[in-house]
């Protein structure tokens, strides 16, 4: 397969293609076809959030996404999708994929394909598709918007996290009616459960992360300023989105821990 990358193969393929042709939106499509035509014998079990066992059904998913998230921006990946996310329900009916959830099979198969778009942060198609359904993240376990923060807070130091992404989604979440003070229950590291919100988790370093003065050890000076302008452009988003200020009371913005940035 080696001669497809040479010079004069690339350019004579690139003289056979048609005009605006899109390689991402063809494979797109093919796979497409591929997943609904296709009996998936494996049993897939979901694992985490936005992963699973290995299966040549999630592969296929993950190059759906791959190819999707290239063209994110073009609404002519969404009818693929849509037509994607109504025919999983029916494989799984028919036999045609075997999946669960850590023992729960309620949900399966949509709850995989849509933690994948969230995970893959296709902001654009999710833009597009959760206000036509506001029960898009029902079947999605767990507290989405808090996922992100945390994402956001405790891999801002990784060169290959892109935080301005992450920003976005989150924006696109609140946007679409995600909570910023929906409780949510999580283990401290003594192993007891707490009650905490994404608001807090915003202004408040989660323990559970590496402190602030840390993370700005190890961020050149270019990523904390990205960095730091990204969660001030979220904390205004969950302000404007009905972020409880009583918990800073006679102050308008709290005096986040991350202002060392």
């Amino acid at each position: 397969m080696d001669f497809l990358r040479t010079k004069d193969m690339i350019s004579f393929l690139s003289k056979k293609t048609p005009p605006n042709f899109n390689a991402h939106l063809s494979l797109l499509r093919g796979y497409t076809a591929y997943v609904k035509t296709t009996r998936f014998p494996q049993f897939v079990d979901r694992t985490y959030f936005a992963q699973s066992t290995p299966s040549p059904f999630t592969t296929a998913l993950r190059e759906i996404i791959f190819h999707s998230k290239a063209i994110d921006a073009s609404p002519e990946a969404y009818p693929l999708l849509d037509e994607l996310d109504a025919c999983i329900p029916e494989m799984e009916r028919k036999g045609q994929v075997k999946m669960n959830a850590l023992g729960d099979p309620t949900n399966t198969v949509l709850l995989v394909f849509r933690e994948l778009l969230l995970d893959s942060c296709m902001v654009g198609y999710l833009g597009y598709r959760m206000p036509l359904d506001s029960e898009f993240l029902v079947p999605v376990k767990g507290p989405v918007l808090a996922r992100f923060v945390a994402a956001l807070m405790g891999h801002c130091d990784e060169p290959t996290v892109n935080c301005e992404e992450i920003g976005s989604l989150i924006r696109c979440l609140l946007e679409n009616g995600c909570d910023p003070n929906e409780t949510y229950m999580t283990k401290q590291p003594g192993g007891t459960l707490c009650a905490r919100t994404p608001w807090q988790d915003l202004v408040l370093w989660p323990t559970h992360i590496k402190c602030p003065s840390t993370h700005c050890r190890e961020m050149s000076l270019a990523r904390r300023a990205s960095m730091r302008m990204v969660l001030e452009s979220v904390l205004a988003l969950m302000l404007e989105h009905g972020a409880d200020r009583s918990v800073w009371p006679g102050t308008d913005v709290p005096d986040v821990s991350w202002r060392c940035l």
